[in-house]
């Protein structure tokens, strides 16, 4: 019977393909693929010939609207029966068929063409309460389908033609179709051999056009399918609560959606005992054929204890005692829960996991997770999440068991498939690749995100997330794949979310993916800019430094408009003392165009650039181009223009800064300004250059008699509002009422100038001349502008040539003189006629009166000498006939009194002269140039004085008054560093005075880091001229610094391995540091040598904990200076000895000791 059934059935089939062919071309006639077929029972299954049918015409065209990948896997049974499995890939949709066909195969690579929903879905409703998967009595359709190969492409096609609700009664009833899959009961396969005949018979007059069509090609080593028609059974496997009610409109995306949760619910149904035995021994800690024995109370207490101990680091833990870890869960069975519950339960799952997420690497962990995955198979519904939440352990141990128990990785994830059979770890390469999918990176950011806004992320997912991105930017970034602009939205959209949590790591996070985008696509500033106000008002305390990295990054990351000023918003959120962050700054290579961009946005907004940020520009150490120094020059001066002088006062030590740069753009960018070096100086009333050849002639200088008629009644009423009544402006001004007064007549001295209004503004300001002078001298020696101190010796000159006989200018003679070495031509110009005028008044003056004797520099206006007439004229003939050497020299001056000083009586005068003055004055500026003046004076003064004894009593007092000192530098705009550098030079090489080595060291102890670095360079340039006991002295102070563990500004290593240390002080330190010293020189001859202590007394005295500290502390003394003196001995002025050999080996010994 079954050799007569197939053989009709091939009849059949060749009728098939000859009118078949006849519409779509030749069909290959293929070999059957089961031989089997003729050897079934012949009594097992009485099947009669199948009648002659037509074969149906195929239509060649069809539009559909959907069209899907898919997989197809054919089987054949014996009697003829086959059956198709059809899957929809990515959703979990398959059906499930039976055709009549000799075939059997599995086609992967398959695409399925469709219309409707209606083309899979039952048009009748679902039963909800159907247990079994497979309903047959609702989820069934009958389909004639038609396989045949196509001869132009070699690809095979299934056609489905919908059978069911044809008006015939055999077709439309379902009840017949239960005997169907009945093959327990005898007699059952008769009637089922029945109703196929009646389904063959009307093949002939069904339809034709398809509703479904697949496509696929066989595989290599593949049996090939013979073309044949028959009837399909189709039953959809799936489980649902909802009717099918969905619109024909809707895409293939939302269709998949819909049957993905349905196969999703079906996942973990187990319809027979294997599969559950199978389902119940997936495990985290033990073999399956262990965890299929197990019961869920033994599991569920074994996991609650490992919960506690969870709860013990983490008390949210203990929440789920209320939920999946109570008592009651053991009892809860997802099969039968509401969808509402199970989407409660799947919820509370996932929130578990995400809290469990930072402790995977705990044993407790994984042992608390093992309730959820045994009772609730979190492994099938909650398996994203659970993947999602252990990525970050894609290298550990535990992550491949992690991939074991999820038996159908989702969509997502088959990129972990051979991992997982394997047993294995994914690369760090691996997951790289992984994060190059837009879809996946957009998965697993959209699952971060989610994390962040439930304070669920943790610092290693934080690393994890920042390297994936950096490193998947990096790879797409060297393709020329389109990716990586798909891929910038979803990373900032999470940096947007980091930014906004208050966690700091997230916020770290967030700005290094922020640099590497910028770094990768090339931002419009409008995004880079609206990033940067995000990060600063992000940013704390803990995370600024980072910030400020970060935003100097984006900044540098402009390409057009890059050096444009930042918007006042922006500038304010900004650390006002930005520059003073070296450490951040320094770090960060090409900062200058941060720092171009922030000077523009400083100077855009009238912000105030002084002396501190222009230090902290010089201690940075920027290379600016030229078109960065153009750009900010434009800005500074253009500001400048448009402000007042005050706030002019701001940018004075910028301007010097960027003369120093580069002088010759300078003066380019004011030639384009149309300004003036004087012009500029009078702007903002100071000097900015020094040696600079570009400032005004004698002639731009006019001095006019101005007349009150001339001079604006308002400016008048101004000078007579600030009228001075202050003798002196040199004197000591403890409490800056001098300096104040000062500031604002020299404001009104330089507008005085512009209105040609000087002469009313002295006659005014000053009702004597005493106070008139002392005001001028310090205008001339001051940083005002050039034309200020030039008119100001003018004036001078002025009014010591209006002085009567009898009154003896010789007081300002030493200041006066100190013009003569300043910088500025003009100025010595103007300074020579000043000593010329200064000549004619002592030649007159019968010092009768002396001017400012008993004013000039307040309180110490006793303590400086003043010279006679008659002892003043030969300084000041000498100082006339040298005049034309000092206009072009500024050191002729110390020429000039080399020779002046070698009359012993007059050199020792004028050497006083020159101190007593020094020691008085207390304007640094001035006070500088007369120490200068003094030092050369005691060089060229046979048997004169040291400088620091000269100075004793500034050297002794220095550093406790120094804050005085700084002030007054800061005050008068004297360089500090200068005024430091020349005290500390007045401790000479060979020094011989106690004090002065006393000042050197306290100088560099001080907790002040300019002075400790000032003498620290001293102390290396003169320490090995020193006397022998100085050298010990200082080097053991420096030791005792290192021991003590002070903080001081200096590394005493670098000091002592800077300087020149002999042979001779290297054996006097280390005499000092052997524990017995043995010297039988210094011993009579009969007296017997000292044994040294043997190392077991020596341990017995140790034990004190006393002692212990002490050899502590000697066995740091001893290591630093072996370190020492390994480096100087490497040095050519080092002569080793014998004697210092010996040293070091009882050292070698007394360590041992130790």
């Amino acid at each position: 019977m079954g050799d007569q059934a197939y053989q009709n059935f091939q009849q059949h089939q060749q009728q098939y393909q000859n009118k078949h062919n006849t519409q779509l071309g030749s069909i290959v006639d293929l070999n059957p693929v089961f031989q089997e077929i003729n050897n079934i029972d012949q009594g097992y299954i009485n099947i009669q010939p199948p009648p002659t049918v037509n074969a149906p015409i195929i239509p060649t065209q069809k539009t559909f609207k959907y069209a899907n990948d898919c997989s197809i896997s054919i089987g054949c049974t014996p009697s003829g029966f086959t059956t198709i499995l059809l899957h929809i890939r990515d959703t979990p949709y398959f059906g499930v068929g039976t055709i009549y066909s000799l075939s059997a195969l599995e086609l992967k690579d398959a695409t399925i063409y469709y219309n409707s929903k209606h083309d899979f879905l039952l048009e009748e409703d679902i039963d909800p309460n159907s247990i079994s998967p497979l309903d047959l009595d609702k989820d069934r359709r009958l389909h004639k389908v038609c396989i045949y190969k196509l001869n132009e492409t070699g690809e095979y096609r299934i056609d489905f033609v919908k059978l069911a609700k044809t008006g015939i009664e055999e077709l439309d009833r379902q009840d017949p179709w239960k005997d169907f899959n009945d093959m327990r009961n005898q007699g059952a396969g008769d009637r089922q051999v029945e109703m196929m005949r009646k389904f063959i018979n009307i093949l002939s007059t069904s339809r034709n056009e398809p509703d479904i069509i697949v496509t696929s090609s066989i595989p290599e080593k593949s049996p090939d399918l013979k073309p044949c028609v028959g009837i399909m059974d189709q039953s959809i496997d799936y489980k649902t609560e909802a009717k099918s009610n969905i619109s024909t409109a809707v895409t293939m995306t939302s269709l998949s959606q819909q049957l993905a949760g349905i196969a999703q619910r079906t996942k973990a149904v187990a319809l027979d005992r294997k599969r559950r035995t199978k389902i119940h021994g997936v495990s985290f800690l033990n073999d399956p054929t262990i965890a299929a024995t197990q019961d869920y109370e033994t599991i569920y207490y074994d996991a609650l204890d490992a919960l506690e101990r969870l709860e013990s680091i983490d008390r949210r833990f203990g929440k789920f005692k209320n939920s999946i870890f109570s008592l009651t869960s053991i009892q809860i069975d997802r099969h039968v829960q509401s969808q509402e519950e199970n989407e409660n339960l799947t919820k509370t799952i996932n929130a578990f996991l995400s809290l469990l997420a930072p402790y995977w690497h705990l044993a407790v962990a994984i042992r608390a997770a093992e309730w959820p995955l045994r009772r609730f198979q979190m492994n099938i519904y909650n398996a994203e999440h659970l993947l999602l939440t252990t990525l970050p352990y894609f290298d550990q141990p535990v992550f491949p068991r992690i991939l074991y128990v999820v038996n159908d990785l989702p969509k997502l994830f088959t990129w972990a498939v051979n991992f997982k059979k394997s047993n294995s770890n994914p690369s760090m390469n691996s997951m790289i690749k992984v994060f190059t999918d837009v879809d996946f990176f957009n998965l697993y950011s959209k699952f971060l995100q989610d994390e962040l806004h439930h304070k669920s992320n943790f610092t290693k997912q934080l690393v994890f997330y920042v390297s994936m991105t950096i490193s998947s930017i990096a790879a797409l970034s060297s393709s020329t794949s389109d990716k990586l602009n798909s891929l910038i939205p979803y990373a900032l959209e999470t940096v947007s979310s980091l930014l906004s949590s208050k966690n700091d790591d997230c916020k770290t996070a967030a700005y290094t993916i922020l640099i590497v985008i910028s770094a990768a696509v090339p931002l419009t500033r409008s995004i880079v800019l609206a990033s940067i106000e995000t990060v600063l008002l992000s940013s704390t305390q803990e995370t600024k430094k980072n910030a400020l990295s970060c935003v100097i990054k984006l900044l540098q990351s402009i390409q057009e408009q890059g050096l444009d000023p930042l918007p006042g918003k922006i500038l304010q959120l900004l650390p006002s003392n930005m520059l003073e962050d070296m450490e951040t700054l320094k770090k960060i290579p090409n900062n200058e165009k941060f720092v171009c961009v922030y000077l523009r946005s400083l100077i855009t907004n009238n912000g105030n650039i002084g002396v501190s940020e222009t230090k902290n520009l010089k201690k940075l150490d920027i290379t600016f181009s030229k078109h960065q120094l153009s750009v900010v020059t434009a800005d500074l001066l253009n500001s400048i223009m448009n402000n007042s002088a005050s706030t002019n006062n701001y940018y004075i030590d910028l301007l010097k800064y960027l003369i120093t740069e580069n002088q010759e753009l300078f003066l380019e960018n004011l030639e384009k300004f149309n300004i003036k070096v004087s012009d500029l100086e009078m702007m903002v009333q100071s000097t900015l250059v020094d040696s600079l050849q570009t400032v005004p002639s004698d002639d731009e200088v006019v001095d006019i008699k101005d007349s009150e008629n001339d001079v604006d009644e308002n400016l008048l009423e101004i000078y007579e509002a600030n009228k001075s009544s202050i003798r002196s402006f040199l004197a000591d001004d403890e409490n800056s009422q001098i300096t104040d007064k000062y500031n604002l007549l020299e404001n009104l001295f330089v507008k005085s100038i512009l209105n040609n209004s000087t002469a009313s503004f002295l006659d005014t300001c000053f009702p004597d001349k005493e106070s008139a002078v002392s005001f001028l001298l310090r205008l001339a020696t001051s940083r005002c502008p050039i034309k200020s101190r030039l008119l100001s010796i003018v004036k001078l000159v002025q009014i010591v040539e209006s002085l009567d006989s009898d009154v003896f200018a010789g007081t300002i003679i030493p200041v006066s003189i100190t013009l003569l070495i300043d910088p500025i031509q003009q100025i010595r110009q103007s300074a020579v006629t000043l000593i010329k005028a200064l000549e004619s008044s002592c030649s007159r003056s019968s010092a009768k009166k002396i001017l400012l004797a008993d004013v000039l520099y307040g309180s110490e206006s006793q303590d400086f000498a003043v010279v006679s007439p008659k002892d003043s004229k030969p300084l000041l003939e000498s100082l006339d006939e040298s005049s034309p050497n000092f206009i072009v020299d500024d050191t002729a001056l110390f020429s000039c009194l080399e020779t002046l000083l070698q009359n012993k009586k007059l050199g020792k005068i004028y050497l006083a002269l020159f101190t007593t003055h020094a020691l008085s004055v207390k304007i640094p500026a001035i006070k500088l140039n007369l120490i200068n003046i003094t030092i050369k004076s005691a060089e060229n003064l046979k048997f004169a004085a040291s400088p620091s004894t000269l100075f004793e009593d500034v050297l002794q007092l220095y550093v406790q008054s120094r804050d005085k000192w700084i002030k007054r530098c800061e005050q008068t705009h004297c360089d500090s560093i200068i005024f430091e550098r020349t005290l500390l030079k007045l401790v000479i090489p060979k020094e011989k005075n106690e004090f002065a080595i006393k000042f050197l060291e306290s100088a560099l102890a001080s907790p002040y880091e300019q002075l400790s670095n000032l003498a620290k360079d001293q102390l290396i340039e003169i320490l090995p001229t020193l006397k022998f006991d100085f050298q010990i002295k200082i080097i053991n102070d420096i030791l005792e610094e290192y021991l003590t563990d002070n903080i001081v500004n200096y590394d005493p290593v670098e000091i002592l391995e800077s300087v020149e240390i002999k042979n001779v002080v290297f054996i006097e330190l280390l005499k000092s540091c052997t524990l017995n010293t043995n010297e039988p020189s210094s011993q009579p001859a009969n007296l017997p040598k000292r044994r040294r202590r043997s190392s077991q007394s020596t341990r017995q005295a140790m034990k004190d904990d006393e002692v212990s500290n002490i050899a502590s502390t000697h066995l740091k003394k001893v290591t630093m200076l072996l370190e020492i003196l390994d480096v100087s001995s490497k040095k050519p002025y080092f002569d080793p000895s014998f004697e210092l050999l010996n040293l070091i080996f009882t050292i070698l010994d007394d360590l041992e000791t130790l």
